[in-house]
C-alpha cells in the first residue's frame, strides 16, 4: 500500500515497476485518483490493469484519453454522504466535523469505521471486564459475547447488528428520504 503524495509519485511508480503487480487498486478521492492515473500512464504503466474505486464524475470522463487503457471503474457503494447544512443529528454532526478536520467528504468507509468503533466501545462498556493483564483472555471473551449479543444498535445512519454466524456486522440503512425546503433529508423517527 502507498499513501498518495504527488511529490512521491516517481518513487511509487519505480517501486510498482520493480514489483510488477498484476493489478493496481486505487482507493483515492476523485481528484487524487485522476492525478494518479494520468501520471501512471505518463510513467509507462499504461499496460497495467487498474481497478479504481471512484465515482464516475465529469472530471473523470473528461480525462478518458489521458488515463491508462486497462482501467476498471468500480463506483463506491455511495459516493459522498451527508450535506453542508447545519447538523440536525449525530450523522450530520459527524459529517461536518470530519469534513472540517480532514477537508475530505465522508464516504461509507469513514461511516462504517466510526460506527464499528462505537459498537465495540458499547460492547466493552457492557462487558464488565477487569482490564488486567492476567484476565485478558476472559475479558476478550466477555467483549466478544457482548458484541454478538447486540441487536438493533443505533448508528449514525440506520442500525447495526453483529451476526455471530457470518462474523459480519449487518447494517440496516436509513434509506428513506423526503424533501424539505428543496433538499433531500433522511427520515429518522419522522412520520410523513
Amino acid at each position: 500500500p502507498y499513501l498518495f503524495d504527488y511529490a512521491k509519485l516517481p518513487d511509487i511508480f519505480k517501486d510498482i515497476k520493480q514489483k510488477n503487480p498484476d493489478i493496481i487498486i486505487l482507493l483515492l478521492n476523485n481528484k487524487n485518483g485522476i492525478e494518479f492515473l494520468k501520471s501512471a500512464k505518463e510513467n509507462d504503466l499504461n499496460d497495467k490493469l487498474f481497478l479504481a474505486f471512484l465515482p464516475t464524475t465529469k472530471d473523470l470522463l473528461d480525462e478518458e484519453q489521458n488515463l491508462p487503457k486497462r482501467l476498471i471503474i468500480a463506483a463506491p457503494p455511495a459516493d459522498v454522504l451527508g450535506n453542508t447544512t447545519p447538523p440536525a443529528g449525530a450523522f450530520e454532526e459527524f459529517v461536518n466535523k470530519f469534513t472540517s478536520i480532514t477537508g475530505n467528504p465522508v464516504t461509507n468507509l469513514e461511516l462504517n469505521t466510526y460506527d464499528t468503533v462505537s459498537l465495540i466501545a458499547y460492547a466493552v462498556s457492557k462487558a464488565n471486564i477487569t482490564n488486567k493483564p492476567e484476565s485478558i483472555k476472559e475479558d476478550r471473551e466477555k467483549v466478544r459475547k457482548e458484541i454478538w449479543a447486540i441487536t438493533n444498535f443505533k448508528s449514525l445512519r440506520g442500525s447495526l447488528e453483529p451476526n455471530g454466524k457470518t462474523g459480519y456486522i449487518d447494517r440496516k440503512y436509513t434509506n428513506l428520504l423526503y424533501i424539505n425546503n428543496g433538499r433531500f433529508e433522511f427520515v429518522r423517527d419522522v412520520v410523513i
